[in-house]
């Protein structure tokens, strides 16, 4: 994992009251081999016995001292990502398609892109956030893509969730070029083998190690 970043990023006010949610950023992110590529996911989740995530402003206006260490093993964004390259969720599906790709030497793939969730606001366990997202919401989680964008610099930003796509891909406006496919897993996974699913991103990460 690439920490140069890492002193920029713990200056946005979000991560400061949520430091677990930091980006992932691979130790190979930044490559001749590829393009620099930033993939964002829809949300983290909290599991049902768990009411911390409830309240939009209340969440907003708190931190993670308040989670327990269950809680923040949950949002924590780089170790979800470590931990679950193998298993059949979203950070497994993506890491297969990039090491399928050969988008970088080493392995695992992961280490070749940085990866956020783009609402910073865990959703309920087995829901989208969607059926309940508010306005503090995006304009938090606008503030938060927009941030990570001006310091990460992606060539490309691949949003793994279509919905994502639609709401923040003004975010990150001129700065980076846009991508979406869609998002691999949960109530979402029968999408992922269509051609706008993991057929696409293959696509896009060979163009990208090609250019």
């Amino acid at each position: 994992m690439n920490t140069d970043f890492d002193a920029s990023l713990k200056q946005i006010p979000h991560y400061r009251a949520y430091p677990a949610m930091l980006p992932f950023v691979g130790q190979e992110y930044v490559s001749e081999q590829h393009k620099k590529v930033l993939v964002i996911g829809e949300s983290h989740y909290l599991r049902d016995d768990s009411t911390a995530h409830h309240d939009a402003e209340a969440w907003y206006a708190s931190s993670q001292e308040r989670l327990n260490e269950t809680e923040i093993a949950y949002i924590n964004t780089r170790e979800v990502i470590i931990s679950q390259e193998e298993k059949n969720k979203l950070p497994g599906k993506i890491n297969q398609e990039i090491e399928a790709v050969g988008f970088g030497e080493s392995k695992p793939g992961k280490e070749h892109i940085a990866f956020m969730n783009a609402f910073q606001r865990p959703s309920l366990q087995g829901e989208t956030i969607k059926k309940y997202e508010t306005e503090k919401d995006v304009s938090v989680s606008t503030d938060v893509i927009r941030r990570v964008v001006d310091i990460l610099k992606p060539d490309t930003v691949i949003f793994a969730s279509k919905y994502a796509w639609e709401k923040f891909h003004t975010a990150v406006g001129e700065r980076a070029k846009i991508e979406w496919v869609y998002h691999p897993t949960g109530g979402q996974a029968r999408w992922w083998p269509k051609p706008e699913g993991k057929e696409k991103f293959a696509a896009l990460l060979t163009a990208l190690k090609n250019q």
